[in-house]
C-alpha cells in the first residue's frame, strides 16, 4: 500500500470536515505547514501514540487559529472529556462484559451515544456553523 501524498491528506480531511458540517478554512500551505512545523507528520493516525489536527475545545471551524496537532489522547478528551485509561476502561468494560452502552455511560458520567462514539472509534457527527 502506498503512503498517502500530504495534498492527498488535505483534500481528504476537507472532504471529510465538510460532511460533518464543519467549516474548513486552511489553505493546502496553511494546513502542511501546521503539520510540519509540529514534527509529527509521520506520526499522523487515528490510534492512541498517533497526532491529529485538533480543534480548541472540539468547536468551530478548521482554522489556523482555532487548531493544534495535538495527540489522540488530547483529541479524545477534548471530544469526549475523557482520557485514554478512561478510554480503555470504557473499551474494556465493553468488549468484556454484557454491560450495555447504556450502563456504562451511566458509570463514566457520559452518553450513551458518546460510549457509542468511544467502542466504535467514531468521530461526533456534530454540525457548526
Amino acid at each position: 500500500m502506498r503512503a498517502m501524498t500530504p495534498k492527498k491528506a488535505y483534500l481528504d480531511h476537507k472532504h471529510h470536515a465538510q460532511e460533518r458540517g464543519i467549516v474548513f478554512d486552511m489553505t493546502y500551505a496553511e494546513w502542511l505547514e501546521m503539520w510540519l512545523v509540529s514534527g509529527k507528520w509521520e506520526q499522523r493516525g487515528k490510534t492512541i501514540g498517533s497526532y491529529q489536527m485538533c480543534r480548541k475545545g472540539d468547536t468551530g471551524g478548521y482554522t489556523v487559529r482555532n487548531c493544534y496537532i495535538g495527540s489522540v489522547t488530547d483529541n479524545q478528551y477534548e471530544r469526549h472529556g475523557v482520557d485514554d485509561e478512561e478510554t480503555k476502561k470504557i473499551k474494556k468494560l465493553y468488549s468484556e462484559t454484557r454491560m450495555s452502552q447504556r450502563e456504562i455511560a451511566e458509570v463514566f458520567n457520559l452518553t450513551q451515544s458518546a460510549i457509542s462514539r468511544i467502542v466504535n472509534d467514531k468521530r461526533r457527527e456534530k454540525r457548526y456553523a
